[in-house]
Order: structure tokens, then sequence, then C-alpha cells
């Protein structure tokens, strides 16, 4: 089983929000410049991104993690978004679950019995995501739905570029209709160095390209970008994936 002392999930915050302050596994980071008492900021280290938090949104946690935390197994949380890993009426319905962000939902997500139950699943899978959403469209078309489509031509002719190795599956974009949304793994730190070292390159590279041309929502592509090219890469590396639910609190 994975030693408990090796594994931190970092949780990205931009502004207050109830939290569980005595977690021993949870890393609260404040991202956009927002510092509380306990927490790491996504700005610290002479190795950061801080300054694109508006435009890479959770990404710059991430990059923040990678560049300078040492966590053998790291995972990523919003303020108010958890995975459960406990069986119980979440894992039957929806996608994402809403509940009251109180106490007893705080305790719940973050006791004990959510920590052990996250270690055994790593025992039998290299990664965890939240339980994949399904649509009536592929994922590139629900992504043209929703976002300028320039900046999704980009994504794919870097990925092309960049990654010759991965160019017959790029086609699971058309093809597929369910995916992990917002930015959410829990992964061991050789594959999350390993996908940090592909992802960067390849949104560096877009954004680089395009900018920030939009409004306020739509300059966040490549934080959207991201969320499609994290399933995609764990499918294209093989790696055994484990869903377990979203929680959101309301």
């Amino acid at each position: 089983m994975s030693d408990p002392q090796q594994l931190t999930i970092y949780q990205t915050f931009h502004k207050d929000y109830v939290r569980n302050a005595d977690c021993p596994w949870i890393q609260p980071v404040g991202v956009n410049g927002y510092q509380a008492e306990g927490f790491k900021s996504d700005g610290e280290g002479d190795d950061n991104i801080s300054s694109l938090n508006s435009f890479y949104c959770e990404l710059t946690a991430q990059y923040w993690a990678w560049k300078n935390a040492t966590a053998d197994v790291v995972g990523f949380y919003h303020y108010r978004r958890y995975l459960n890993y406990v069986f119980d009426a979440t894992w039957q319905y929806q996608t994402t679950v809403g509940v009251p962000g109180d106490a007893f939902f705080l305790s719940y997500l973050t006791a004990d019995g959510q920590r052990s139950k996250l270690d055994e699943i790593l025992d039998v899978a290299d990664a965890i995501v939240p339980k994949r959403a399904g649509s009536n469209r592929s994922i590139e078309a629900h992504y043209l739905a929703h976002h300028p489509a320039e900046t999704w031509e980009a994504f794919l002719e870097e990925l092309h570029d960049q990654h010759p190795e991965y160019r017959r599956f790029i086609p699971l974009f058309k093809l597929n209709s369910t995916m992990s949304n917002c930015n959410m793994v829990v992964i061991r730190r050789e594959q999350f160095n390993a996908y940090c070292e592909e992802l960067f390159p390849l949104i560096d590279a877009v954004y680089a390209r395009i900018g920030a041309p939009y409004d306020t929502y739509n300059n966040r592509y490549p934080g959207f970008l991201a969320e499609r090219f994290l399933g995609f890469w764990l499918h294209a590396r093989g790696l055994r994936t484990f869903e377990v639910p979203l929680i959101q609190l309301t």
C-alpha cells in the first residue's frame, strides 16, 4: 500500500472559503495573489508562472507543485471541489454532486477513511480522476461550441508537431464524448513530472501564438485545453485510470 506520508493534495484558493485546516494531507495553495495562514503560494520559488493565473487557471498551482514541491504522489483539488473515494450515494448517480459546504461534509471529505481508500486505489491504478462527464457531442465539438475555434486549431497543430508519437490518438477528440473535468487528478510524481513536461510546452506554445484577445472567460482557454489534454495523455500513455465522484461544495 502507498506510504501515507508520501502523498499531498494541493488545493487551490483564490479567495476565502471554508476548509478543514486540520487535514494533514491537503495543502492549500493561494493563486492570483491570494494569501492566508498555512497556505503555500503559486508565486513561491524562483520558477513559477503565477502571473499567468488569469489565463492558466489552476495550472499555475500545478506548475508550482511540479517545480517546487516534493511529494511522491500529488493531487489537485479546487477550493470547493473534492474527490470522494469512499462508497456512498455519490457513486450511483451524477458525475458531479453538490453538497453543502458545512463542517459535516468538510469533515467527511477529509477524513482518515478517505485517505485510506485513496491509498488502496493507488495500489491498483496509476491515476485517479473525476468521474467522466458525457455529452451528445464529441470532445472537440463540445469545445468548439463554447470556445474560440482558433484556440482548438492551434492546440491540435502544436500537439501534432510536438508529439508525433501521439498523432494516431488525435482522432479520439472526435470519437470520444466523455472526459474528466476541472484538471483534477491524483498521480505519482514520476508520471506527474512526465505529464507536466509535455503539457506546459504545448499550452505555452498555443498561448504564445494567440495571447489573450478574448473576454475574461475565454481568455482562460489554456486551462480549458489542459482539461482535454489530461484524459488524452493518460490514454496515449496507456495508464490505468480510476474514476471517482467529483463533489462540489455549494
